[in-house]
């Protein structure tokens, strides 16, 4: 019913097909990742259990779009500005990691929290 609000053009003839404003969102960039490594004690948690491999990888998909996760306000902030490198903190019941992107966005490194 609200997918979608047809204007038509005082100017031309033809019809015009917009979105409402209410279901605009704001899109972000994605931004670039580098290389993307996990430490070692990643892999094999990600190899040995499918549950957290997906979460590991959804999380990606969430840095990928400007989600950073279990951050404060402040340092959500400081990752917005990207002017230095980027970190973001995600907790599962199947352990809780770190994505860090470095300044230059040279590389990516997913590790567990307590490796860092």
């Amino acid at each position: 019913m609200f997918d979608s609000v047809t204007t038509y053009s005082k100017t031309k003839q033809n019809i015009e097909r917009r979105q409402p404003l209410f279901f605009k969102q704001r899109e972000k960039i994605n931004i670039e990742l580098g290389q993307t490594v996990m430490t070692r004690a990643v892999g094999n948690a990600v190899v040995k259990n499918y549950l957290f491999y997906h979460f590991v990888f959804s999380s990606l998909e969430r840095y990928k779009k400007h989600d950073w996760g279990d951050l404060p306000a402040e340092d959500k902030r400081m990752n917005d500005k990207g002017d230095d490198r980027i970190v973001a903190r995600y907790n599962s019941e199947y352990g809780d990691i770190y994505i860090i992107s470095e300044y230059d966005r040279s590389y990516t490194t997913i590790l567990f929290t307590d490796e860092y």
